[in-house]
C-alpha cells in the first residue's frame, strides 16, 4: 500500500492541486498559533508542552481516523492515508522554483535574487555574486526536498499508518515557526532540537548515502569523511556535503557563520559550482527518488509471495 500511495502522490504533483496543500498548511499554522496562545506555561517547559501537543494531537488524530475508516472499508483507509501523505509532501514545486531562479540569474544576474537569498539564510549578504547564490540555492533545494519528500517517505515506512509523516511534519513546522531558519542555530541546545535531531539522524544519512550511490561515490564519501565534523544535530549538512562531492563541485558554505567552526567555508571538491551544477543536482535528486521508489516497489512485490 505504501508504494502505491507514493506513486499516486508523486503523480498528483503534475496536477494543479497545490492550492489544497497551501490550505492544509494554513490550517495547521493556525492550529500551532492556537496551541501556543492557549498554553498557560512559559519558558522552555511551556515550549516543550506546546511542541508535544502540536505533534501528538494531529498525529494520533489522523491515525485513529485511519483505523476507523479501515474498519468500515480498506479502500477508505487507503484514500485517507493518500490524502494525508499528499498534504505533507511536496516535490515538483521546489524543482520548478529552482529552475525559475536559474533562469532569473541567467537573464538578470545574481543581484536580482539577493532579497530571496537573504531571506533563505536570514542574514544580510554583502557583495552578492553568482557563487554565493549558487551555494544558497543548492543547500535550500536539498533541505526542502529532504524535509518534504525523503524524510516523509522514511517515516511512512517505519511507523504505522501516517502517524510518522504527520508527527515529523508537525515537528518541523513548529521548529521553523520558532526559529524561521533553514539550519537552526539552537539544534541540540534544547530538548525539542535534541529529539528532532535524533529523529532526522537516520533518514538524513540514508539520503546522503543514496546521493553518493546515485553520483560519484568515491568523491561523495571523501567529502563526507573529511568535511563532516562531529555535529550530531545538524544532519542537513551530511547530505549537502555528500551531494557536492557526488557532483564533483565546490560550493561556498552559506551557513558557515551559523554553525560555527564545525564546517568549512567551502563544501565539496574540484571545480567551483556554476548554474549547470544546479541542474545536475535536480537530476541527482530525481535519480535518488527513483532508487527509493524502486527499492520500495521491489520489497512490496516480494512481500506478495
Amino acid at each position: 500500500m505504501t508504494f502505491f500511495i507514493l506513486i499516486l502522490v508523486l503523480l498528483s504533483e503534475f496536477v494543479a492541486l497545490n492550492s489544497y496543500k497551501q490550505l492544509f498548511e494554513g490550517y495547521f499554522i493556525g492550529y500551532m498559533d492556537f496551541v501556543m496562545q492557549k498554553n498557560p506555561l512559559s519558558g522552555a517547559f511551556g515550549q516543550f508542552i506546546s511542541w508535544l501537543s502540536i505533534i501528538l494531537v494531529p498525529g494520533f488524530t489522523v491515525f485513529f481516523i485511519f483505523f476507523a475508516l479501515e474498519f468500515i472499508h480498506p479502500v477508505l483507509g487507503f484514500i485517507w492515508n493518500l490524502v494525508i501523505v499528499f498534504s505533507v509532501t511536496s516535490f515538483l514545486p521546489h524543482i520548478k522554483e529552482l529552475k525559475a531562479d536559474i533562469e532569473e540569474i541567467r537573464l538578470s544576474g545574481p543581484s536580482k535574487l539577493q532579497p530571496k537569498a537573504e531571506a533563505m539564510v536570514k542574514t544580510a549578504i554583502d557583495g552578492i555574486d553568482e557563487q554565493k547564490v549558487i551555494g544558497i540555492l543548492f543547500c535550500n533545494l536539498l533541505i526542502r526536498i529532504f524535509e518534504s519528500v525523503f524524510a516523509i517517505i522514511f517515516f511512512l515506512i517505519i511507523m504505522p499508518g501516517v502517524l510518522g509523516p504527520v508527527m515529523y511534519f508537525a515537528s518541523k513546522k513548529f521548529i521553523q515557526h520558532e526559529s524561521n531558519q533553514l539550519i537552526n542555530e539552537n539544534d541540540g541546545q534544547n530538548i525539542i532540537g535534541l529529539m528532532h535531531g535524533m529523529a532526522e539522524w537516520i533518514p538524513a544519512r540514508i539520503f546522503a548515502l543514496s546521493l553518493a550511490v546515485a553520483g560519484n561515490f568515491d568523491d561523495a564519501v571523501t567529502c563526507w569523511r573529511n568535511q563532516m565534523k562531529k555535529s550530531v544535530f545538524n544532519s542537513n549538512m551530511v547530505f549537502i556535503i555528500t551531494a557536492a562531492g557526488a557532483l564533483g563541485v565546490s560550493l561556498l558554505n552559506p551557513f558557515v557563520n551559523k554553525v560555527g567552526e564545525n564546517f568549512d567555508s567551502k563544501l565539496g571538491l574540484k571545480e567551483d559550482g556554476n548554474l549547470d551544477c544546479l541542474n545536475d543536482l535536480i537530476r541527482l535528486i530525481s535519480r535518488v527518488l527513483f532508487i527509493w521508489l524502486a527499492v520500495i516497489g521491489c520489497v512490496a512485490f516480494i512481500s506478495l509471495f
